[in-house]
């Protein structure tokens, strides 16, 4: 007898991603500390390097980040690498990238990530029924320990209103899932209000 295939919560749609997001910021660092720098004439060819940052990010993304890895929303554009290259005087020494370069990179590559499951889930909350989007908000408020939100999302009058009061919590969830992974290493048994160590409810 085969099941239909059920419609994730709002919950379980934005567990999954900040778990894909979490393990994808963390498999990053270990791509970019790999990655070659092309040269032209002599010279690093920045234009074949943010190419090859791009696209050689997609793998990463893909196997942290499935089904929705060729969202180009997921990456840093090609001009969002460029620029931050160009703050920099000389962003490649001695044939590879600068160690401030790697870690501003890391930082770009993790939070434009971030900030889309962040935006995807207000999304999904301004999509929903006022009440169902309440509840989700007021339960992510509650793990994340920003209560005070609760009476805020409890007063939305519409989906809209809802979602924009619940992205600090869902942000505070992510950044909470993170500081649990770095721990841990894993997401097993997490819970937000534990995550920086706190042992109160």
């Amino acid at each position: 007898m085969s099941e239909k295939t059920k419609t994730p919560s709002l919950e379980e749609m934005l567990s999954t991603e900040a778990e894909g997001g979490v393990k994808y910021a963390s498999a990053i660092a270990g791509f970019l500390d790999g990655i070659g720098v092309p040269t032209k004439d002599d010279k690093p060819d920045i234009d074949a390097l943010i190419k090859s940052l791009v696209e050689g990010a997609k793998p990463v993304l893909g196997s942290n980040l499935n089904p929705d890895a060729k969202d180009p929303q997921w990456l840093p554009a090609y001009d969002a690498i460029k620029n931050l290259f160009e703050t920099y005087k000389n962003p490649v020494e001695n044939g590879k990238l600068r160690k401030e370069v790697k870690d501003a990179l890391a930082n770009l590559y993790e939070t434009t990530a971030q900030n889309y499951i962040v935006s995807r889930a207000q999304g999904r909350v301004q999509t929903s029924p006022v009440e169902p989007g309440k509840e989700f908000g007021k339960a992510i408020a509650t793990s994340t320990s920003n209560k005070y939100l609760t009476a805020l999302i409890d007063a939305a009058k519409t989906p809209a209103e809802v979602a924009s009061r619940v992205s600090q919590a869902i942000t505070d969830l992510y950044s909470k899932a993170k500081q649990w992974y770095a721990l841990n290493g894993n997401l097993s048994g997490f819970q937000p209000a534990y995550a920086t160590g706190k042992t109160h409810k």
